[in-house]
């Protein structure tokens, strides 16, 4: 997902992990971050419906980085942009990226 909120964390903000797992970063200099988290794995959707489900941004995203402190956590500040699902490769034995 990438939301727009022009009063969260500044140019010096790092890609952040929480331990959940959902994660965000800044994206460019005009308050755009990019951000969100694997669903847990009981609840994995349909691998062949490749619809953004927008609730799963609010409902597990939005309310795990919402208590982290600072400006992000303000949710009538933020708006959603964009948002995409795709497939990505990886290695069953160790869950890393596959290149090439």
């Amino acid at each position: 997902y990438m939301w727009h909120c022009p009063d969260g964390p500044g140019l010096e903000c790092p890609f952040l992990i929480d331990t959940s797992g959902a994660y965000f970063r800044r994206e460019g200099i005009a308050g755009n971050f990019l951000g969100g988290m694997s669903p847990p794995e009981g609840d994995e959707p349909d691998t062949g419906d490749l619809e953004v489900d927008h609730d799963f941004f609010q409902e597990q995203v939005w309310t795990t980085l919402c208590p982290l402190p600072g400006p992000i956590h303000t949710p009538f500040l933020i708006q959603v942009r964009s948002s995409w699902a795709g497939y990505y490769d990886y290695n069953t034995f160790d869950q890393n990226g596959v290149l090439g």
